[in-house]
């Protein structure tokens, strides 16, 4: 809705709000008169009760307009905002009608009151509208006059024609100043154009300033990517660096430890003379440390290579995945029996198919999970190893693996970050000082290089469960 349609719709309302005026006039004339006296004597054309009636009517009626109004106005429906105005204009027509009707000849005035509704035509719609509506009137007069006040006297036209000719007279000033009266533009015209004009330089003004301060913005992003680029560039090469120096060093490393495991087991096994109980048991604790060094060192060199994208080729095998597992359970024979664990492997009854994979990275699975699961599960719990061989008959044939202990389990706060490089959660360094928290960075490494998927459930002081699976045929 325009600013002339909602120039309008204020009329419409003011109709309704000045209808008031009359109508109240009307009723208290009404009562005033009888109140008087006056039916029989100096009005003796008076019907007061018909006239009281029709004024409260037109009470209700506009009642109904103010409603239409806040509608409209609530809307903001041009077609509906017309049509409002013709009612009100057809309303004024025939409450002015009516009383013209009632009045005899002697209030000569009377037929005045139709330039109510020529004039809300001219306001609230146009100069067609307000043509017709003049034409209309002059008829509409002559015809109350003759039929209800003369029944049939011609007579009475020589006196009403003026009438008829000012109401014309009215329509053709109205089209003489179409441009400055019609859609009321002699009110808007003007300040419509101040307003576009004014709407304009102030748009011009916002682009200005908002192209500066997007120039200003685009400064700051840039210089504040250069910045960031910058850092980047020295943080990839330290980085590099990182990861040179601990290449370096774990091979370097490697060799001579390697060594030391190697002479520690020759005086264990009496290679290089006999030794006593003592000796032996300290001996032993020195090749277990060593075992644990070159262990950390390969789990740093396997996550460099990772982080560097340097993984030699999987070698592929057929791999039958119940005899790995049983394997590497014997591996741990010792931890089971020195901390009373009972270690359950359920298999599935049937013969489950060999599955392509590197047996050597499976293995290096399954050892992290197991002895996790040994190691923070307390003396005298339980571990079970369980393979799933229910996503055989799937599209996408796989075995799925889960290694469930009765442990300590993982606080729900650091769960997101148990697959993290180096991360250990908070219970298990209580538990177990030792530890270089990389294996199950390696484990999801692995299995996802295997086309498979690695996942667990945990809850803290309950126990955990990791699973992972593994595609039947690779790719």
């Amino acid at each position: 809705m325009n600013q002339v349609e909602q120039f309008k719709l204020t009329y419409n309302l003011r109709f309704v709000l000045s209808r008031w005026f009359y109508i109240c006039v009307g009723i208290i004339f009404i009562i005033g008169v009888d109140y008087l006296n006056l039916t029989k004597t100096d009005l003796h054309f008076w019907r007061g009760d018909d006239l009281l009636i029709l004024f409260f009517s037109s009470a209700i009626l506009n009642f109904i307009f103010l409603f239409l109004v806040q509608y409209v106005e609530f809307k903001t429906d041009v077609f509906f905002g017309r049509l409002l105005a013709w009612g009100q204009i057809l309303a004024d027509f025939l409450l002015v009608s009516i009383i013209i009707s009632f009045v005899s000849s002697s209030v000569a005035v009377a037929p005045v009151l139709l330039l109510l509704p020529i004039i809300e035509t001219a306001i609230l719609l146009g100069v067609f509208e307000t043509l017709f509506v003049s034409i209309f009137s002059s008829f509409a007069l002559i015809f109350i006059l003759t039929n209800f006040l003369t029944q049939m006297d011609l007579s009475i036209l020589g006196q009403f024609s003026p009438f008829a000719l000012v109401y014309l007279f009215f329509a053709l000033v109205f089209n003489y100043h179409f441009e400055s009266i019609n859609n009321l533009n002699f009110f808007t015209k003007k300040q419509i154009k101040k307003d576009v004009s004014t709407t304009k330089t102030e748009q011009l003004e916002w682009v200005r300033k908002y192209g500066t301060k997007m120039e200003e913005n685009n400064r700051r992003l840039y210089a504040k990517e250069l910045e960031l680029r910058i850092a980047k560039e020295e943080l990839e090469s330290l980085d590099k660096a990182k990861s040179k120096f601990i290449s370096v060093t774990a091979h370097q490393m490697r060799t001579p430890l390697s060594g030391i495991k190697w002479t520690f087991n020759m005086m264990l096994s009496g290679q290089l003379g006999e030794i006593n109980e003592e000796q032996a048991k300290f001996l032993k604790q020195g090749e277990v440390g060593v075992g644990q060094l070159i262990t950390i060192l390969n789990s740093l060199l396997e996550i460099d290579k990772i982080e560097s994208k340097k993984l030699a080729e999987f070698k592929l095998d057929e791999v039958n995945i119940v005899n790995l597992i049983e394997d590497v359970i014997k591996e741990f024979d010792n931890q089971i029996e020195s901390k009373k664990i009972l270690l359950e492997f359920n298999k599935p009854t049937i013969n489950l198919p060999t599955i392509q994979a590197d047996p050597g990275k499976i293995r290096v699975v399954l050892e992290n999970l197991i002895d996790n699961a040994i190691k923070y599960t307390p003396i005298g719990g339980r571990v079970e190893v369980v393979v799933n061989d229910d996503k055989l008959n799937s599209a996408n044939q796989m075995i799925e693996v889960f290694v469930r202990d009765s442990g300590i389990g993982i606080p729900y706060i650091e769960q997101k970050k148990v697959f993290g490089k180096f991360f250990r959660a908070s219970n298990a360094v209580g538990t177990e000082p030792d530890g270089s928290g990389v294996g199950l960075f390696i484990t999801k490494d692995i299995i996802e290089n295997h086309k498979g998927s690695l996942w667990f459930e945990s809850k803290a002081g309950q126990g955990t469960t990791f699973h992972f699976t593994l595609p039947i045929r690779q790719a």
